[in-house]
């Protein structure tokens, strides 16, 4: 019997894509990127600090400025890019009782889900400091994925959406030789995922949007590619593994409402 390993839609066998946090207004420049070159990301955002309305833009000049409810509404909603929460008030999770760690969850979800017209099902862990009481709260709560800090400058998919983290920041010194691998790489086996994170104020404090354009293009219009968010990505996966197969491996039943792609052995992709 030949191994059957999971494909992307459309037969896909890896995926790209993007981490960034806070709602600064250069994610407006960074979007346009992102546009242009057909790739798409999650943005995650703090429902509870916008900046006040009439405060005067900072775009491309540091120090940076969180954007107004407005623009972010103008800039995130319906285009197409996932929008995440981060804690309402960017609070460090570590040092909160249990409830107040849920409402810095609630209250964000509540916030953006209001604003973006969106269902809010991932998070980001603000500052990155977790103890064994925010993750029971975060567990508890019913996220499909929670990102952690830190790289793992590797391509694989996470085995806990709720410990998920990105392959590297944008400021990796590997960041192009970690693109060639990814995109270049013949993938035999298991499915990849690339996901580069960071805060897009970066780019203006240190002047390296370069960085980021010449990724994006490097990246742009490749066939094997899935360009999709974080939760569209953790949903398919989790989707797969709900596939329910016969002890002999020649049926498989697809429980889920969506279309599943699968390879069998070394060339064959079905959908089911």
């Amino acid at each position: 019997m030949k191994q059957i390993f999971m494909r992307y839609p459309g037969g896909k066998d890896r995926a790209l894509t993007f981490s960034y946090d806070d709602a600064p207004e250069a994610d407006i420049r960074f979007m346009e990127i992102l546009k242009k070159n057909g790739l798409k990301g999650t943005f995650f955002v703090n429902g509870g600090r916008f900046a006040k309305e009439g405060t005067p833009s900072r775009c491309g000049k540091p120090p940076h400025r969180t954007m107004t409810r407005s623009e972010a509404i103008a800039l995130y909603r319906d285009s197409g890019m996932e929008v995440a929460a981060h804690g309402y008030t960017h609070a460090f999770l570590d040092q909160l009782p249990g409830h107040e760690i849920f409402q810095e969850i609630h209250a964000d979800r509540l916030a953006l889900e209001e604003n973006f017209g969106c269902l809010v099902r991932g998070m980001g862990c603000p500052y990155g400091d977790m103890n064994e009481l925010s993750m029971d709260v975060v567990r508890a709560y019913g996220l499909a994925y929670y990102r952690q800090t830190g790289n793992t400058e590797k391509f694989d998919l996470p085995n806990d959406w709720l410990n998920f983290r990105v392959t590297c920041h944008h400021k990796h010194p590997e960041l192009m030789e970690l693109a060639k691998k990814f995109a270049e790489k013949p993938v035999r086996y298991a499915p990849t995922m690339f996901c580069v994170g960071g805060h897009t104020w970066e780019f203006d404090t240190k002047d390296t949007w370069y960085i980021m354009e010449d990724f994006a293009a490097y990246m742009a219009n490749r066939p094997e590619i899935w360009y999709a968010t974080i939760l569209e990505i953790c949903e398919y996966t989790k989707a797969f593994r709900q596939l329910v197969y016969s002890a002999d491996m020649r049926t498989i039943y697809n429980p889920t409402c969506h279309t599943l792609y699968y390879q069998i052995g070394d060339s064959k992709v079905c959908g089911i």
